[in-house]
């Protein structure tokens, strides 16, 4: 008898249909498989249903659903990729819940997420227990765990190519198969530096692209730093928007799916045009935090506990504000470090692995560097 609540209860194993037909050592390895799968952008349900996907559901931090019912007292947005419901549970306590589109995982792996839009939230009272509110791209609306895509297979040699586990698959199956890659920027801008017009023109000064908008040429930003004997030079309207060989570029892919400005240095202090982009960000947060806090601080004066997501919450707004705690990274900074969250849609390629829901595997052949028949 297994425990109703252990990992072995939702054993890999239980997601393949047909069990009694595959192979034991298949098997076992389809389990080491699945758990190194990464979520693809546009799964499908299976048409062979275990009746295990739902329980993968109900337990996956992937597939989050309210604890209690709770009352939305208030909808902070901080910014377009990210937003805070501050919530009145049913038994009383006061929670913050926090709601963000793409979200990191190792390295550059990662997923988005559907949400529900903060709008909706003006025309509802009261959300139940056991609801969703964002959940990875891999469930279906009922929880349903969608590992895969369902693809037309045949087995045969093809040209020397389909041996020691090597398969060909077409254009179609390969964007069938991409997956989200989602990587943190992390992009200090030194006193003595600023990032360049690479985005913008004569008129409007803009560094970076905006969140929503895709990065353009592979180059997310670029750094210049400002040196006195070449500053008439390099900081004319017309250099500050092409890079220079001594300028330090950020490059990437994909599409700016928020912005979060660590800044150690007032606001007000932004007065040029180089950093209107940035004060526009932070200028959003303090008035997250400010209203993050007094929202807070109002709901406590009737004796309402937080939870401890709320509590760190409301710590971390605070400190935000006070003028006498700094930021911190691996080294300490007096300025700014720009915090870019970044997505961008990926194909399988020549030598992507991957295995069907009865352990067996294969890699991408190339054909003539392309990965389609």
């Amino acid at each position: 008898m297994v425990e109703p609540n252990t990992h072995d209860f939702l054993a890999e194993e239980l997601l393949q249909p047909c069990t009694n037909h595959t192979d034991s050592g298949r098997s076992y390895m389809f389990s080491n498989h699945l758990v190194q799968s990464v979520i693809l952008a546009h799964p499908e349900v299976p048409k062979i249903f275990t009746n295990f996907e739902n329980r993968i559901g109900q337990i996956s931090a992937g597939f989050p659903v309210t604890k209690q019912g709770f009352k939305p007292v208030k909808i902070i947005r901080r910014s377009e990729g990210f937003y805070s419901i501050i919530a009145k549970n049913d038994d009383g306590t006061i929670d913050i819940i926090n709601q963000q589109r793409a979200v990191p995982l190792t390295e550059s792996y990662g997923y988005l997420q559907n949400i529900v839009e903060a709008e909706e939230f003006e025309d509802i009272e009261h959300v139940d227990a056991n609801m969703c509110l964002a959940a990875a791209t891999c469930y279906d609306d009922d929880g349903n765990l969608m590992i895969g895509t369902n693809l037309r297979t045949v087995f045969f040699p093809y040209k020397g190519l389909t041996y020691e586990d090597s398969l060909v698959i077409s254009k179609s199956a390969a964007k069938k198969l991409a997956y989200n890659m989602v990587t943190e920027y992390m992009v200090p801008v030194n006193t003595n530096d600023l990032l360049i017009n690479l985005y913008g023109n004569s008129e409007n000064y803009k560094a970076f692209p905006d969140i929503g908008e895709e990065i353009v040429d592979g180059v997310l930003c670029s750094r210049r730093r400002i040196v006195n004997s070449t500053m008439l030079g390099n900081l004319s309207n017309a250099a500050l928007r092409k890079k220079l060989s001594t300028d330090t570029s950020i490059y990437a892919r994909g599409k700016v799916m928020d912005i979060f400005i660590y800044s150690n240095k007032d606001i007000s202090e932004f007065n040029d045009p180089a950093s209107e982009q940035i004060k526009k960000y932070l200028a959003r947060q303090i008035e997250y935090d400010k209203i993050l806090t007094s929202t807070i601080e109002k709901l406590m004066e009737d004796g309402s506990k937080l939870t401890s997501d709320a509590a760190y919450y409301y710590r971390r707004s605070k400190d935000s504000l006070n003028d006498n705690i700094e930021w911190k990274a691996e080294n300490a900074f007096d300025n700014i470090v720009i915090k870019f969250t970044v997505a961008y849609e990926k194909p399988a390629l020549v030598g992507s692995k991957i295995t069907n829901r009865y352990g067996g595997k294969g890699k991408n052949a190339p054909i003539n560097g392309n990965i389609y028949m």
